[in-house]
């Protein structure tokens, strides 16, 4: 066997691999996508479909915000609709805002039915972790939901939560985040042909199809602060977010560890898809760069490290491409070269094509995100370990 044929057997079997990576939750999801829906188009029932035994239902949702006045309508107007047969209250955490935020939510509240708090963080309580354990600290009620303020609710999200934590006797609720298309409507699709959006869409909905497929394992892996739904009483058990207060982000991240160190707590993932909070999808690089800057610091900095390893392997197998890569061009064997870029690109327009099935992007920035995914991510890891971040104007290095 010459150099050239060694190197497409070796490249076969990573990619190989690759592929069976992408069916170890697309199977999962295409099972859950196939039950969501009877022949007649109406939901299935799902955990969270069914109203919860008779009580009184409580709830406190808790909305850390700092600067956000330009974002912040389409979450007052999603709460205004939330669907929510029970005790509800709402506390506004502010983060030492700088702008009129504070003075929209105000204004707003004054004309909504249930109860509403604002909350200012004192000189000492600094970044998001703080302002959340400052409304936890004021909240009524012994349910608790997190979401962020650039966020939007489906009306019956916290009605499918509520009734999913309750009926699973469970402890934490593990709700789906979307993201939005910016600058997509019916006849334009502008945000489908954006190779950033398409990026961001790609991966998120991969994380999400990853987070259910490790739920099926009892393997909570992934949380978004989002969307996150817990009783009070067990956050408090188990130290709240002492332990990470240093890490700028991870409230969702290092909470779910806590719950899944503890062997008395339980953890259910919502499948309703009614369960869902939406988000818009970045559209500049930098705050892009930033962003997935801060997931991969807070990723490594896992106890559980179940979803590092994930990244670690998917780094790993964009590493061999580039070696492969370079092997090919220097030895002059571009068959390896051409077999390896179009056997990625394949397998991840193929998986992709399930995924994002009802919202599908524009095929030709598939492949470039694809293509680019390669380069970004092994560059990304590598930064992380030394580079600083901005986020909420603040500069952090973990």
């Amino acid at each position: 066997m010459n150099q050239g044929e060694f190197s497409l057997w070796i490249s076969g079997a990573a990619l190989a691999a690759y592929a069976f990576w992408w069916t170890t939750f697309l199977r999962p999801w295409i099972k859950l996508k196939k039950i969501q829906y009877l022949e007649n188009g109406e939901l299935s029932i799902l955990n969270g479909s069914t109203e919860s035994a008779p009580f009184k239902k409580q709830l406190t949702i808790i909305i850390p915000f700092r600067n956000e006045s330009q974002r912040i309508s389409p979450l007052l107007k999603s709460l205004t609709q939330l669907q929510f047969s029970g005790d509800l209250e709402v506390i506004f955490c502010n983060d030492h805002s700088t702008d009129n935020g504070t003075e929209i939510i105000q204004e707003w509240s004054e004309q909504q039915s249930f109860d509403i708090k604002i909350l200012n963080a004192s000189p000492s309580e600094i970044g998001k972790k703080a302002a959340l354990a400052m409304g936890i600290s004021h909240a009524t009620h012994p349910i608790i939901l997190t979401t962020d303020a650039d966020c939007c609710f489906h009306p019956s999200n916290a009605n499918e939560m509520f009734n999913a934590l309750i009926n699973t006797e469970a402890d934490l609720a593990i709700g789906r985040v979307d993201y939005l298309w910016v600058n997509d409507q019916l006849h334009n699709k502008k945000g489908r042909n954006n190779l950033l959006q398409v990026y961001q869409q790609m991966e998120n909905q991969a994380l999400i199809a990853i987070g259910f497929a490790e739920s099926q394992k009892h393997n909570a892996a992934v949380a978004n602060g989002a969307n996150l739904m817990f009783k009070k009483q067990a956050f408090i058990d188990l130290g709240g977010y002492q332990g990470h207060e240093h890490i700028a982000s991870g409230d969702d991240i290092f909470t779910l560890e806590k719950f899944i160190l503890s062997p008395v707590h339980k953890i259910t993932y919502v499948q309703h898809p009614s369960a869902t909070v939406y988000t818009p999808l970045e559209t500049r690089w930098d705050s892009f760069f930033h962003q997935r800057m801060r997931w991969m610091k807070k990723t490594f900095l896992q106890k559980t490290q179940k979803t590092a390893l994930k990244q670690v392997l998917v780094g790993l197998f964009m590493i061999f491409i580039w070696v492969m890569s370079a092997i090919a061009v220097l030895s002059a064997h571009y068959e390896t070269l051409a077999f390896v870029w179009l056997g990625k690109l394949l397998v991840d327009s193929a998986g992709v094509h399930i995924l994002l099935s009802n919202n599908k992007p524009n095929p030709i920035c598939v492949l470039l995100a694809s293509a680019a995914q390669v380069l970004w991510l092994p560059a990304l890891a590598i930064t992380s370990t030394w580079s600083k971040y901005q986020w909420k104007n603040r500069q952090h290095t973990a």
